[in-house]
């Protein structure tokens, strides 16, 4: 089982794209059954977390598609990074995103 799901996380962790501070979470790399071993596997996510503990005044802001199922989609997001130990008052969720398919991440400093 193990095998497989590893080499799942693997296809889609290509699709995960990273440009300097601004980062994405394809929606097919976020569909997979998660975990907080999966959650954690993500490289976006990884670079996240690294980020904002390296730095107490760093905060992550995500845009997310508007509508029911982005809000749904951030807001589970924001409940695995704060499940992780990242503080909710750092993560500020945006509606109306200009990426159907995708959650833009941004750190600021």
């Amino acid at each position: 089982m193990r095998l497989p799901l590893i080499l799942l996380l693997l296809f889609f962790g290509l699709s995960i794209a990273r440009a300097g501070q601004e980062m994405f979470i394809e929606r097919a790399a976020w569909s997979v059954p998660k975990t907080a071993q999966v959650v954690l596997a993500m490289p976006v996510l990884q670079a996240v977390m690294h980020r904002l503990q390296d730095s107490a005044k760093a905060r992550l802001t995500v845009y997310f598609p508007g509508g029911d199922e982005g809000s749904l989609w951030a807001i589970e997001l924001r409940g695995w990074l704060v499940s992780l130990g990242l503080e909710a008052s750092r993560i500020k969720l945006i509606s109306g995103s200009q990426y159907p398919d995708r959650l833009q991440l941004q750190i600021e400093e």
